[in-house]
């Protein structure tokens, strides 16, 4: 279930990275160094890898059907990100930005596994 309570204006991309962002935080098992899990964020959203080319890079890092499943969320609301950019033709950038940025608010979140946190600013800052 979603909880609407917050809805309203705001930028395209908000709900569905916010959506994508609290089921990693939240869900997926860290197996790997942050480096590790940067590599993995680095290549769910700027090399936008498919499922299983993600599973076939990372696999050391979804030892549980938890994080696979979680990878698999992760993939299909970044994939429904690129009708919604393409839909207000705006560029994959501001997917990343609103990415890094909902990321930065959420190191104030206690109880997040913040590793998970980092490896997601550090995957995407550049081309924020």
């Amino acid at each position: 279930m979603i909880d609407y309570a917050y809805s309203g204006p705001g930028h395209p991309c908000s709900d569905l990275v916010r959506l994508e962002l609290s089921i990693y935080f939240s869900r997926f098992v860290q197996f790997g160094s942050e480096d590790q899990l940067s590599r993995l964020q680095f290549d769910l959203t700027i090399n936008r890898l498919s499922f299983d080319e993600l599973v076939a890079q990372h696999g050391g890092l979804l030892k549980s059907k938890t994080g696979r499943l979680v990878l698999g969320m992760c993939v299909a609301a970044r994939d429904s990100l690129g009708d919604v950019l393409k839909a207000h033709n705006l560029s994959w950038n501001h997917y990343v930005a609103t990415k890094v940025l909902s990321a930065w608010q959420a190191l104030q979140v206690p109880g997040l596994q913040q590793a998970l946190v980092r490896s997601v600013i550090m995957a995407n800052h550049s081309l924020a």
